[in-house]
């Protein structure tokens, strides 16, 4: 069966989907690759590709995620310039600060993790000293809308991102204005 280009590729996403043999493929310059190359979309566990639409595109966004992810660790403390590789550093931070006593990684370092996906899906490429309320603002929003989060929850992953934003600015990784800004705003409690 010959390769058909399919159109509704996620405008969030670089590339293209496109199927073979019925099975969604996506074709993408991905951060780190020097050229665009074929990858199937395959969900976790998953042997094959996926035949849905909506799956691939989740699958996609979960790779371009993780690559976004491998790609910015490579990024030295104090030269983070996307939210990407903010977020990444923090990531790395937190798993070697937030530790039990056996040495493990506490839920605290994972939960962070979470909090972080909506930010990082939404503004992966942005510059970490052009984010402000209003891109906090977003965030929420989306965690309203496609999570269906509970108040409560959404409060406490806005608190970590904020906590990341103040760990930036000790680090002088991000400009001490921004931090303010996202602390006026989150102190008013989203809800």
């Amino acid at each position: 069966m010959a390769k058909k280009r399919h159109k509704q590729t996620p405008s969030d996403l670089p590339g293209f989907f496109y199927q073979r043999n019925g099975r969604y493929w996506w074709k993408a310059q991905l951060p780190g690759d020097d050229k665009p190359e074929a990858r199937p979309l395959k969900p976790v566990g998953a042997k094959y590709a996926t035949t849905d639409l909506y799956v691939a595109a989740e699958v996609a966004k979960n790779l371009y995620q993780e690559q976004i992810y491998a790609t910015a660790t490579d990024t030295p403390l104090g030269q983070a310039e996307t939210l990407a590789s903010l977020a990444a550093a923090y990531l790395h931070f937190c798993k070697q600060y937030y530790l039990d006593a056996d040495g493990k990684t506490t839920k605290e370092a994972q939960e962070i993790g979470y909090s972080l996906k909506p930010l990082t899906e939404l503004f992966a490429n942005q510059g970490v000293n052009e984010f402000g309320p209003l891109r906090l603002i977003e965030v929420r929003d989306r965690m309203i809308h496609d999570r269906d989060w509970s108040r409560t929850l959404i409060n406490h992953r806005i608190g970590r991102i904020k906590r990341m934003f103040k760990w930036a600015v000790s680090r002088q990784m991000v400009s001490p204005i921004v931090y303010q800004g996202l602390a006026d705003e989150a102190a008013k409690r989203f809800g």
